[in-house]
């Protein structure tokens, strides 16, 4: 599983070096800049709404010394991008979810 994680994690990273060779770095940093700084307060944001959740999916099992905050976190986030496949397969079609 671990070496499945790491194929995936530099499979993501060529895919954002062809990205960005495609598009050139300017472009990327062109856009970037039409967003401006907004997009770190509204990170942070959407952080902070996934650790609470998390705290709180785990405050809700009855014995939380039997449920980490890893797990409790990684079991929310793996129910809210099964969730978003759920979404956006209605909407794009079955073939990308």
């Amino acid at each position: 599983m671990k070496l499945l994680r790491t194929l995936l994690l530099l499979l993501g990273a060529v895919l954002l070096g062809v990205l960005l060779w495609r598009l050139g770095p300017a472009e990327v940093f062109a856009l970037v800049g039409r967003v401006g700084w907004y997009f770190i307060p509204a990170l942070a944001l959407y952080t902070l709404h996934h650790v609470f959740r998390a705290f709180a999916l785990r405050a809700c099992v009855p014995r939380p010394d039997l449920l980490g905050y890893g797990d409790a976190l990684a079991v929310f986030l793996a129910a809210v991008r099964g969730t978003m496949r759920a979404v956006n397969s209605g909407i794009v079609g079955p073939s990308v979810a």
